[in-house]
């Protein structure tokens, strides 16, 4: 395309183009993929011919698009989420619309709601009182149900049978109940935002005339891309954005540009232990249907261990304390590395203060389903709980100090 062509070469790119300068033409360089125009026919029955595809439609991927069409280009996004180990997907925007910033924020503010209540609702007038177990609370999760597979309404009505899941530290003597929290409630209101957010980034993209391509990408010569998930969305299958296709999407089987940017991010890798496909990730947490796995009905709170010293480990505990669970974090070296340790420390203090245990220079062992024969089984079996071991100690590498199981 003339309009590439200029800012792809040696030469510095037009003064005022979104490139901005020398650094933008080497961008540009880098991520075209050129194999001579002859490789790939625009003029082709089964593809489709664009100036510039970004492959990922998170933020850095959007931006993009949306910048480029705004001079002048034709410009088509590649968006698909493959489903975690446990089944999540989600929409349009990346991770931190749909598994990061967004859902962690609000999340972390339903939790901060506990402190505001414990330090200052007394002296506002607020009082509390038990709820009582037959009054649920309702869901808001609505079409986000769908998300995460099971309906809701269950989850509501099971947590609000959970007289410890969200006990504020600071109530009544005695242990009465003083806030009761419905984790339920809160994914259904979280994940409709989410899901909003999905929703206005498609209706951006085509307002600014940027095509919007449901579809997993993968090149497969000089300046083209096939669409491979294109003969399942034509039988009817669920498609990455969450939504049922139910016919043919319509798209051509390949796509052809001037130019590609790769903008894909990152996904959370299984942990490498006996068992690591079991645990849920960042990329399920905001989504999950309940805490306590299986319904179990004894009253006891959710207990959560988390892998990890980095900071989305620490971000999850805090907002799982938070809101209630048992929460320990299992981690091999120092928390927050590379981060200043003054501050570190002060984190580590504060989220002690509040509840969350520490297991340092600890490494897991194995995952595994807790058997109903198991200490602390549920009576009635099948709680979907995990049982796990770790070793802790020896200095990162050798095979020093105990071997732990822990069920729960």
């Amino acid at each position: 395309s003339p309009k590439l062509a200029r800012w792809s070469g040696d030469a510095r790119p037009p003064r005022g183009s979104p490139l901005g300068g020398r650094a933008g033409a080497t961008t540009i360089r880098a991520l075209s993929l050129r194999g001579g125009a002859a490789a790939a026919d625009p003029a082709a029955a089964n593809s489709q011919h664009f100036d510039l595809v970004v492959v990922g439609g998170g933020s850095g991927g959007i931006a993009c698009a949306k910048e480029a069409a705004a001079h002048g280009l034709k410009v088509a996004v590649l968006d698909f989420v493959k489903p975690s180990p446990q089944g999540s997907t989600w929409g349009l925007g990346g991770t931190c619309v749909n598994v990061g910033c967004i859902p962690k924020k609000l999340m972390h503010r339903a939790a901060l709601l506990r402190h505001d209540l414990a330090d200052a609702a007394p002296a506002f007038g607020w009082t509390t009182e038990a709820i009582p177990q037959s009054s649920p609370p309702k869901s808001s999760i609505g079409a986000a149900g769908k998300r995460g597979g099971k309906g809701g309404a269950l989850a509501a009505l099971y947590e609000a049978e959970e007289p410890n899941l969200g006990r504020n530290p600071g109530g009544p003597p005695g242990g009465g109940v003083a806030w009761r929290h419905s984790w339920a409630t809160l994914r259904g209101a979280v994940q409709d935002h989410v899901m909003s957010l999905n929703f206005k980034y498609r209706v951006s993209l085509r307002s600014d005339g940027v095509k919007y391509i449901n579809d997993l990408g993968r090149f497969v010569g000089p300046g083209t891309v096939e669409l491979v998930n294109a003969a399942e969305k034509a039988a009817g299958k669920r498609g990455g954005d969450g939504l049922e296709t139910g016919e043919p999407s319509g798209e051509p089987n390949r796509l052809t540009a001037d130019a590609f940017v790769v903008a894909v991010g990152g996904r959370p890798r299984p942990l490498p232990v006996e068992g690591g496909d079991l645990a849920v990730s960042s990329d399920d947490l905001f989504s999950l249907e309940e805490l306590v796995p299986g319904g179990d009905r004894a009253g006891r709170r959710a207990r959560v261990l988390v892998v990890g010293g980095g900071y989305i480990a620490l971000e999850c505990a805090g907002l799982l304390t938070g809101l209630g669970c048992d929460v320990s974090v299992a981690h091999r070296s120092a928390l927050l590395r590379g981060f200043d340790q003054d501050c570190v420390e002060r984190v580590a203090s504060f989220m002690k203060e509040d509840g969350t245990k520490f297991m340092p220079d600890t490494r897991l062992l194995s995952i595994r389903r807790r058997d109903d024969d198991d200490d602390g089984g549920s009576a009635q079996g099948g709680t979907g709980a995990l049982a796990v071991r770790w070793r802790q100690g020896g200095g990162g590498g050798g095979d020093d100090g105990p071997i732990t199981n822990s069920n729960g």
